[in-house]
């Protein structure tokens, strides 16, 4: 007999990677940073507060489907899939704090390297727009930009039960800059063991 929690015990981050996690701020963390959400943040690093996404069955599905979401989004874009490995986190050459798990760095045909996040969300209201989900995501992907040093970035998208979306976000070197600036205030609170105070949120531009 096999149950849920066996069948789902491969899916998500493995061993290696949940012990690095801890080590740098990640893709996933993006949002808060940029947001001002840095005390629970803080909270989620230093102390493991944080929300079990493991019962959340619209989370799971993401894992579930993400693999087949990469593969038809890059036949689609005849985009090159190097093989998928049990990978650290990708790190920033300066700033060894930011890193990033991207769900796939594909090539093009002539070589030229992308950065893959795959999402599943909801076919109705307010998913179903494309520009709201790329300001939703836009701290994420240029997080994963900083981190890998490819500033090229798609999202691959499954609205309900269609075919995956491509929306590019692309590189913004002015919010970037910020970003990091803040990234490295927060850091600083982390290897001080000072909880901070949650600061003003930059903003992220209309697409």
């Amino acid at each position: 007999m096999i149950n849920l929690k066996d069948f789902m015990q491969d899916v998500g981050l493995t061993s290696n990677q949940l012990l690095d996690k801890k080590t740098y701020i990640g893709g996933s963390s993006a949002k808060d940073i940029a947001d001002g959400n840095w005390f629970k943040l803080y909270q989620r690093m230093v102390h493991n507060e944080g929300e079990d996404l493991s019962g959340i069955f619209k989370v799971q599905l993401g894992h579930i489907t993400e693999e087949f979401n990469l593969m038809w989004f890059a036949n689609d874009m005849d985009f090159q899939v190097p093989e998928l490995i049990d990978q650290i986190a990708i790190r920033n050459d300066t700033y060894n704090f930011i890193g990033c798990l991207p769900d796939a760095i594909m090539r093009t045909q002539d070589g030229q390297e992308i950065v893959i996040d795959a999402k599943h969300t909801a076919a109705k209201a307010p998913w179903w727009d494309e520009a709201k989900l790329a300001e939703y995501y836009f701290p994420q992907a240029q997080h994963n930009m900083i981190a890998t040093g490819i500033h090229k970035f798609y999202l691959s998208v499954i609205f309900g039960n269609e075919t995956p979306v491509a929306i590019e976000i692309k590189y913004d070197a002015e919010w970037c800059d910020k970003y990091i600036g803040l990234c490295k205030s927060f850091w600083g609170h982390i290897e001080r063991k000072d909880p901070p105070i949650d600061p003003a949120k930059i903003e992220v531009p209309k697409i």
